[in-house]
């Protein structure tokens, strides 16, 4: 039957899926209430009809009574509704859910992460929050720590500098007399292969006492290795380090702390990435050190508070001229710097954890109907369940569009979690859609 579009408001789910193991195929739908809520065809005490979320006040699934339930009910275990494999085949069948029958497994928008890891001389020193160890020893292990939580799939490379001996120039010279790329890890979705490169890089790595600091040119391999990648989704960078640049971009400079170079022209690169087509966000990490030149005596957090700020990273509230830097700063003597950069890695990556999914176009001459949608997560066990919306814009469970365009759908943090560290999840979206009317109606 063809539909016209000024049908499409009383358009609704015409299933029931009850508490108890008992399932109910209506065979029409019904319709919406005064105030364009969808009510349940056949919906009695104690069951829960799985209807279509409706976006302007509208319900999802339905409890006792109508009242509609959401995520955040107790009902629903992590934004989860267990559905049996009956009643998921009826919903990806119903023909006002599905498009008569289409549905559409939607492709993440993904998150791709590069590590930039200042492994020179200075890092081979303690520090009274490091507890007697390196500070390097200390970020090796938290991000040891940090590559080991990171959900599967989501893509990551790691980038050291300097990872060679200093050698001091005035004039310009290639990348390579600066930043050695031989234990970098090119960017790939983490599995456990990946995983396994990462961490055994991390304990390769040798401090090299009499290395340089040569920021500009290593931000700028990390930045070439995200806009080379052929991994898809919202790109980040880490930079983690101790303070200034001893070269500048063209491994131009003695390498000495003593001798710092320029930082603006580092802040200005991490403003383009932000700023271009492509945008691309850099956090910062300021390790102890940071708050204090050995040999200047210059407290340089500034200059990586600025960093972040122009980013796009900056923490709410934050100055570059301190107290509340908008980079993380961990130079505070009082902490534990290995669990502070663990705490603050931790941070970034539920960050950039991305869990967003464009909607796809719909079917030849039909039209979606955005208060009609439902979401179905197949675990990695085969058994189904229903993502239900949630209440909240801000929100840990269940999901909702971002924006008023509703082209894309946002799984919430703590759903999202669960769902990307189940390596075989798979997600379907089911849309209801009306038809456009084609040539003239025969009456």
């Amino acid at each position: 039957m063809i539909r016209s579009l000024s049908n499409r408001a009383v358009f609704v789910l015409g299933m029931a899926v009850t508490l108890a193991p008992t399932f109910v195929l209506s065979g029409c739908a019904s319709q919406g209430d005064e105030a364009g809520n969808s009510v349940a065809a056949g919906s009695s005490g104690g069951s829960v009809s799985i209807t279509a979320y409706r976006t302007g006040g509208g319900t999802s699934t339905q409890g006792q009574g109508g009242a509609p339930i959401y995520a955040e009910d107790a009902a629903a275990s992590n934004g989860l509704l267990p559905v049996d494999s009956t009643q998921a085949t009826g919903l990806m069948n119903d023909p006002e859910l599905a498009c008569s029958g289409w549905t559409e497994e939607p492709e993440s928008t993904g998150s791709v992460l590069e590590f930039i890891v200042d492994v020179s001389g200075s890092m081979d020193k303690t520090a009274p929050s490091t507890k007697g160890a390196t500070k390097w020893v200390a970020t090796r292990e938290a991000l040891k720590q940090a590559i080991q939580s990171l959900p599967q799939g989501l893509a990551v490379g790691l980038t050291f500098f300097p990872n060679m001996p200093l050698y001091a120039s005035e004039f310009p010279r290639p990348v390579a007399a600066c930043v050695d790329t031989k234990d970098n890890v090119m960017i790939a979705p983490k599995d456990l292969n990946q995983q396994k490169r990462v961490l055994a890089a991390l304990d390769a790595v040798q401090m090299e006492r009499n290395g340089a600091t040569p920021t500009h040119d290593a931000y700028n391999v990390a930045l070439e290795e995200l806009r080379t990648t052929t991994e898809k989704g919202a790109k980040y960078l880490v930079l983690i380090t101790d303070g200034q640049p001893t070269q500048s971009l063209g491994c131009i400079g003695k390498g000495m702390t003593c001798y710092p170079e320029p930082t603006q022209p580092v802040v200005d690169a991490i403003a383009a990435a932000f700023n271009a087509a492509d945008p691309l966000k850099t956090f910062v990490v300021g390790s102890p050190g940071s708050e204090k030149n050995d040999c200047t005596n210059a407290d340089v957090r500034a200059w990586l508070s600025a960093a972040a700020r122009v980013g796009g990273t900056a923490t709410a509230g934050c100055f570059d001229s301190g107290p509340q830097y908008c980079h993380f700063d961990l130079t505070n003597e009082q902490i534990d710097f290995g669990r502070a950069l663990t705490s603050s890695l931790e941070t970034i990556i539920q960050g950039i954890i991305n869990c967003d999914y464009d909607v796809p176009p719909p079917p030849t001459g039909e039209t979606i109907d955005t208060s009609l949608v439902n979401m179905l997560y197949r675990d990695g066990t085969g058994a189904f369940n229903l993502v239900l919306p949630s209440k909240s814009d801000v929100c840990q469970i269940g999901w909702h569009f971002t924006d008023d365009s509703k082209t894309r759908i946002h799984i919430c943090e703590q759903t999202c979690k669960q769902l990307q560290d189940d390596s075989m999840a798979q997600v379907t979206l089911l849309f209801g859609c009306t038809r456009e009317q084609v040539g003239p109606t025969l009456i």
